[in-house]
């Protein structure tokens, strides 16, 4: 499914409907006015128009600007002379949708940038912890207050710690948010072989749990070895497949720093730059992260995996804290 013309699509249908809306309106002299084919327009053109530009920049981040635009056309609009209540001009209707949705869309957009964020699942790279269909609350707050796009921290309010999952910007693609576990802080020395993970020359305590089987994002079934795996504060499952070797050498991308990562047939090393992490998926041998393309900046953090919100397929999972 082209979702990307899909928005272009709700950007026409919305422009359309705000024109039919104009035309057949009578004077608007208050905002609460504004008639539903209106907002229902405007909302097609902002939703729209996120979905069209999130192919040049991280949706998340759009969301804030996308819906910042009612706030800023309400200021146009007190700017050139109109009021939400008692208008002796007769509002237009942008101006109209303006003031009615400017505090509402401000809110929302303000909460999901700098609080909390819901996200789906894509991938069983973080299996068994997570997967898909999963949707997850982030916590914008754990990490810091951040300026959207640049990732600047505003307000400095904690560090990920090593065990953390966390969502972030992929590195190789910004406009594409990743899921994964922090499993280096800066300086540290991360070395995976033979299956075995360990930081700092300590390997971490893992108990075997037995095999499980499930089926993958291609449909095929899948057997793996199941652990459970210790670090820091964090007790989680991971999943090895015996049969898989520990890295594949030939996909590893050319990445920032990757003269601090030293690879052979039985695994990999790596030490951590300053600024930035370290992470991994659960799904230890079907996981696309840091061993194939390189080190998260701090910057590309968006926030800490708190609790699974939903999934419609496995409703048990519903409520479930994230270890």
């Amino acid at each position: 499914m082209n979702w990307t013309l899909i928005s272009i699509a709700a950007i026409v249908v919305g422009i359309i409907l705000s024109y039919l809306a104009s035309r057949t309106t009578p004077p608007l002299h208050n905002a609460d006015d504004v008639p539903g084919l209106g907002v229902l327009g405007f909302g097609l053109i902002l939703v729209g128009a996120w979905g069209t530009l999130a192919v040049f920049a991280n949706a998340s981040d759009l969301f804030f600007v996308i819906a910042m635009v009612a706030a800023v056309l309400a200021g146009i609009a007190r700017l050139l002379g109109y009021k939400a209540k008692g208008s002796v001009r007769a509002l237009p209707i942008w101006a109209a949708f303006a003031f009615s949705n400017a505090l509402v869309f401000a809110s929302i957009g303000v909460a999901k940038t700098f609080l909390i964020e819901p996200m789906q699942v894509p991938s069983s790279s973080m299996r068994p912890s997570l997967v898909v269909g999963d949707l997850i609350l982030l916590n914008k707050f754990a990490y810091g207050v951040r300026v959207p796009f640049v990732g600047k921290t505003m307000i400095k309010t904690g560090e990920p710690q090593r065990g953390d999952v966390a969502v972030f910007r992929y590195p190789v693609d910004p406009t594409e948010s990743f899921v994964k576990r922090i499993v280096g802080l800066p300086g540290d020395t991360i070395s995976y072989r033979d299956k075995i993970l360990s930081v700092n020359g300590v390997p971490l305590k893992r108990i075997a749990l037995g095999k499980v089987t499930y089926v993958d994002d291609a449909g095929e079934e899948r057997t793996e070895d199941t652990f459970e795996e210790t670090q820091g504060r964090h007790v989680h499952r991971i999943f090895n497949d015996a049969s898989a070797p520990p890295v594949l050498p030939s996909q590893v991308l050319d990445f920032d720093h990757a003269s601090n990562c030293q690879y052979d047939e039985r695994g990999f090393e790596c030490r951590v730059p300053p600024g930035s992490y370290f992470a991994m998926g659960d799904n230890r041998d079907n996981s696309n992260d840091s061993r194939y393309w390189g080190f998260v900046p701090d910057r590309n953090l968006m926030g800490k995996a708190t609790f699974i919100g939903m999934n419609v397929h496995e409703t048990d999972r519903i409520g479930k804290a994230i270890r």
